[in-house]
Order: C-alpha cells, then structure tokens, then sequence
C-alpha cells in the first residue's frame, strides 16, 4: 500500500490553510471594497429633486380635493334622502299595521311638531287622528336629529306627511295629497336632491326623469327640482 510522507502530508496541509487565509483576506478586502462604494455612491435629496417632488404633491392635491369635497357634499345629501325614506317607509308600514293614522312632522326637539324640517323631524301615532303630536296619547316611533351643517330640507304641497289606516297619504281633511322634499346645499338645483311621496303613500328619490338628461333631478310631474 503506498502511503504518503508524513512531511509530504504536512505540507499540504500548509498550502491549505495558506489557500483559506488568501481566501479570508481576498473576501475581507471585498467587502471593504463594497462599503466604501456603498459610502461614496449614498447621498440625500437634491433641492431640484425635493423641488419637483412638492410640486407634483401639490398638484395632485389640487386635482383631489375638489373630488373630495364634491364626494362629501353628495354623500350628506344622499344620507338625508335615505332617512327621509326609511322613516316614511316605516311611518306608512305602522299606520297599516296598527289601523290607525301616522304622521311624519318637523321637529327640532324630538318630542314635538316645531322647527322646520332641516332641524330634525319625527313620526308618531296619531291615536286622536288629528294630525297634532299629543304627549299624553300618542306614541313616537322615530326621532331624526337636524340635517349636516349647509344642508337645508323642505317640504312642498303639504303642512306635514300623514298616511291612513290604508296606508295612502292624506291630507289634514283626510283627502288623498301627494308630497315632494327638496334637499338643497350651497349647489343650488344643480345637486338637489329630492323625495317624492305619491298619493298612494309609496315614497322613492327624485331622478333626472327628462330625454336627454339635463343634469338636474326632476319632481312628480318632471319638473326640474328647485332650491328656494
């Protein structure tokens, strides 16, 4: 069997750990090499590159807060039509229900028929049927507090919304009436919104009803909406 010389053997292993140290050292030298490219290429922002980054900031600004602001407005007056319709849906629902008469009327304290329609509104239990709110007989069902600030809400055609036993909208003598509300801001009739009750009490939200559409949402008989 051919064996190799011890010293043969040692000094291979001295080429070796020699071999490693180079390697150790080249690998070392590499990444002090690295670093100071790293430190030499590193910097901040120029002021021209700071410069245009504000600028493109305050363009984008100004293309999306008017969006936002528009979103805003018609958010709110979305909000109010669809309160007006839930509370109208469940006044005419409990009229039928209960076989007796309910009215919807404005209120700006919850507890009585006062104010205007922009301050709040309420329903109750007409049990009397004389479309007045009396403390000691009726019974409330909803409470809406005052619209958004900038926001204003009328009322046409009636003194206030009043649905029979058989669920159809009545006037105060009892007659069949018909209703409409407006829900304005500073827009104007441009966003007015609207909410139109039928005679036979079915309430929906106004819409541009005319061919072609002319931007602004029309009542029970396509008139354009208005904001007195």
């Amino acid at each position: 069997m051919n064996r190799r010389a011890p010293h043969v053997e040692h000094f291979s292993s001295l080429i070796g750990d020699a071999t490693i140290r180079k390697e150790i050292e080249l690998s070392s030298s590499n990444a002090h090499a690295l670093a100071r490219t790293l430190r030499s290429t590193k910097h901040g922002f120029t002021l021209v590159e700071m410069m245009i980054v504000i600028a493109i900031a305050v363009i984008l600004a100004a293309i999306g807060l008017p969006q936002m602001n528009i979103f805003t407005q018609n958010n709110r007056l979305v909000s109010q039509v669809n309160l007006l319709i839930v509370t109208l849906n469940e006044a005419r629902s409990s009229a039928v229900t209960r076989g007796r008469r309910v009215v919807v009327c404005e209120s700006a304290n919850g507890t009585s028929c006062n104010g205007n329609w922009t301050d709040g509104w309420m329903s109750f239990v007409d049990v009397e049927g004389n479309g007045t709110f009396n403390a000691a007989t009726d019974e409330i069902l909803t409470v809406v507090r005052a619209a958004p600030a900038g926001v204003t809400i009328r009322l046409h055609d009636v003194d206030l919304i009043s649905f029979s036993p058989q669920g159809t909208l009545i006037d105060d003598a009892g007659a069949p009436a018909a209703a409409l509300f407006t829900i304005c801001d500073s827009r104007g009739r441009t966003s007015a919104r609207g909410v139109i009750v039928d005679p036979t009490g079915r309430s929906r939200a106004a819409e541009d009803t005319d061919v072609p559409p002319n931007g602004i949402r029309d009542d029970a008989d396509n008139n354009d909406l208005d904001c007195p």
